[in-house]
């Protein structure tokens, strides 16, 4: 049985995969456009899973100049091992 930092860690290794497909995939085009300015996981509750949602406020890369953006990624549902 793993404990719960095991898991912690796999989740966050899961989770920094997601973001590194999702940033180099579908979300490529905002990425090289504008800097991500932090990040923060909200919940997300769909169809009886309990998911996490990556978010962060954007800069303007070339008039260093913060956005009132944001970059809301798709739900991350971790997998067990």
């Amino acid at each position: 049985m793993e404990s719960n930092k095991e898991l912690s860690v796999d989740y966050e290794s899961q989770s920094i995969m997601f973001l590194e497909e999702q940033m180099d995939g579908d979300y490529k085009d905002i990425v090289e456009r504008y800097e991500l300015l932090g990040l923060d996981w909200i919940e997300d509750f769909r169809g009886g899973e309990i998911g996490l949602r990556a978010y962060g406020n954007l800069k303007d890369i070339d008039g260093n100049k913060e956005l009132n953006m944001i970059i809301l990624f798709p739900p991350f549902f971790p997998k067990d091992k």
